[in-house]
């Protein structure tokens, strides 16, 4: 009976648990004291030594309560404040953040050779055309490396690769002596670097952390037996795709294609296999496999006849698509091995060089060397080597910094949401600004339907054609932090990473946003005593915190009245006055755009309309764009 009783007083205690903060857990705790405890503790004084106690359980209570609340809403992406959660919860929906985003320039490249008689004509001897291989380093004077996508190959006249020749040098007779060839190849930003790491015992997903903060992309990983590890999506990826170059010995049926593709997409059934990822203080890490398979690597071919013939006598089963693709292999761990790891560090702002400020050669590799000449020519092969210039026709734009945080937020949350599919507009948005960094950044994107386009926008853009379903206004920033348009090299790359996700019945047209340029001007007056011009110096800082270009879109009003209450916000100011917004072009400035835009007419209660074709306003000199005066 004694057992009974005393369960049946346990139970019939009441605690509370709907406590949250300090004092609703010392109240709760006096309040049972007192119900349960009349004649034990009598004692409620607060310097009293049963009090203290209290007091401390309340604490524990009030900290607990606080770290469950906080891990919980770290837990949930759009509410998450640290950035190493940040970068976690993006990871876990598939996105990758961008510790940095390298410029990208198209790169004009230089070679002369001798000419040759043919049918009493002179023209250019292209045997002593070179090829110039891919990764070929640049720099301008200032140390800012480039890097070229694809090979130079001068011997090569294509649509998609063209070749300018031109007479260089005459002799007496006015007999060219000297042909110039000219070549124009994508380039980005960044310098390589090779790092080695020793490797002993294997450990399951061994990880390598590099050592630099600004790191684009990771070409090779190469072991000290010569094996070749590849990046993949995740380890689970059982299938990696490479390029494989279209030569006879590869592919005999598309080798008469090698002008205008010169390289085919070709599959690799591997398990020596790493995934990069960013660690919380923008470190780019490489993860490696768990080592439980040791089977060699086969180079398959996937060929729709052998997915038939193997599937022949199974036509009623059912069949997941996605185990062509990945397996519950994780891949080899690297063991007793050096692995030699090259990538690409660079990018950031300070890459949006002007046009013709690349002109040097760090690094070049040649598909011939100098011994595959007879002995007589090596001289002259040298002396031609040495002709080689470089230069960039057009100022490259697209470098940033590493993604802030809230871009991480809500690019990861848009990634997600687009399931590695473009269908909607802002899977558009989100695939666009998602592009990987190797080929350049986009800043502002605004996506619209054929229907959505005037005929300003037509008479704008000669390439439009408005048969097109899905019209793309994109600008980049140069090394300014200025809103520019794209160059052609990254025009294109943006044309061609979409066209891996869109829909194959969407028609798509990249076209260039307007830039509305704008100057601001305010009076303002400040209460007695304050030093006016210190107060001026606050109120023009937080102009250009207001106009800032990371906190304008396209389509984006300018509130007036919001910027009045930030200027009545700073420290100082009694009232604001007279505030103007007028549209500065070429008139203003040969920086400036040429779009003119009626302010006045487009302003309605304070409120600053923009156009109905995509536009967006921008301060392009804040320093100067941005005036004030004391009263």
């Amino acid at each position: 009976m004694k057992k009974s009783s005393k369960n049946f007083a346990k139970k019939s205690q009441q605690v509370n648990y709907l406590s949250k903060d300090f004092d609703q857990f010392e109240q709760n705790l006096l309040e049972y004291a007192k119900t349960y405890f009349p004649n034990t503790f009598k004692d409620f004084n607060p310097t009293s030594p049963g009090m203290l106690y209290i007091k401390l359980a309340s604490y524990v209570g009030d900290v607990l309560s606080y770290y469950t609340d906080y891990q919980f809403k770290e837990a949930l992406l759009p509410y998450t404040t640290e950035r190493g959660n940040i970068m976690a919860n993006a990871k876990t929906l598939g996105y990758k953040p961008k510790v940095t985003r390298p410029a990208f320039c198209p790169l004009d490249v230089f070679q002369l050779v001798p000419s040759i008689e043919v049918d009493g004509v002179a023209k250019p001897d292209f045997r002593f055309a070179f090829t110039l291989l891919q990764d070929m380093e640049v720099t301008t004077s200032e140390g800012v490396g480039f890097i070229t996508t694809e090979a130079v190959d001068f011997s090569v006249d294509s649509q998609d690769s063209p070749l300018t020749v031109t007479a260089y040098s005459r002799d007496e007779l006015n007999q060219v002596q000297l042909f110039l060839l000219k070549k124009t190849v994508n380039a980005y930003s960044g310098r390589i670097v090779e790092k080695q790491v020793s490797v002993g015992s294997a450990q399951e997903f061994f990880r390598i952390e590099l050592d630099e903060d600004n790191v684009i992309d990771v070409l090779s990983v190469i072991d000290s037996d010569n094996n070749k590890w590849h990046e993949v999506d995740y380890l689970s990826q059982d299938i990696v795709y490479t390029d494989v170059e279209n030569v006879k010995r590869n592919d005999g049926e598309f080798y008469r294609f090698k002008e205008s593709v010169p390289s085919l997409i070709g599959s690799l059934r591997t398990n020596r296999k790493f995934i990069t990822g960013v660690s919380s203080d923008d470190k780019t890490y490489l993860e490696f496999g768990a080592g439980i398979n040791s089977s060699e690597e086969d180079e398959i071919i996937l060929d729709i006849k052998n997915i038939q013939k193997s599937a022949i006598s199974k036509l009623n089963a059912t069949v997941d698509p996605s185990k062509f693709l990945q397996s519950q292999n994780y891949g080899l761990a690297p063991n007793n091995t050096i692995l030699t790891v090259r990538y690409i560090v660079g990018g950031g702002i300070e890459a949006n060089i002007n046009s013709n400020e690349v002109t040097q050669i760090s690094n070049v590799e040649y598909s011939n060397a100098l011994d595959d000449y007879p002995e007589f020519e090596r001289e002259l092969v040298l002396n031609l080597r040495n002709s080689l210039k470089v230069t960039n026709s057009e100022a490259a734009t697209g470098g940033a910094g590493a993604e802030t945080d809230e871009e991480i937020r809500e690019n990861a949350l848009a990634y997600h949401q687009a399931q590695s599919r473009i269908v909607s507009k802002e899977d558009y948005v989100a695939r666009i600004l998602s592009m990987p960094s190797r080929y350049g950044s986009v800043a502002k994107v605004h996506v619209a339907t054929d229907n959505e386009i005037s005929e300003q926008a037509v008479n704008a853009d000669k390439n439009l054609d408005k048969s097109f379903d899905i019209n793309i206004y994109t600008l980049t920033l140069n090394k300014k932090k200025q809103l520019v348009k794209m160059n052609a090299a990254l025009r294109n790359n943006v044309k061609q990473y979409i066209s891996r996700y869109r829909m194959l019945t969407d028609e798509v047209n990249l076209m260039d946003g307007f830039i509305v340029n704008i100057g601001v001007y305010f009076e303002i007056t400040t209460f007695k005593g304050e030093n006016k011009r210190e107060v001026l110096v606050r109120c023009l800082n937080e102009s250009k915190e207001f106009f800032n270009i990371d906190n304008m879109n396209f389509n984006q009003t300018i509130n007036i009245s919001k910027f009045e209450l930030a200027l009545a916000n700073v420290e100082g100011v009694q009232s604001v006055q007279n505030v103007k917004v007028r549209n500065l072009t070429k008139v203003d400035g040969d920086d400036y755009s040429d779009v003119e835009y009626n302010i006045e007419k487009a302003t309605i209660d304070k409120i600053i309309y923009p156009s109905l074709d995509p536009s967006i306003f921008e301060v392009k000199n804040p320093g100067k764009d941005i005036s004030g005066k004391c009263l």
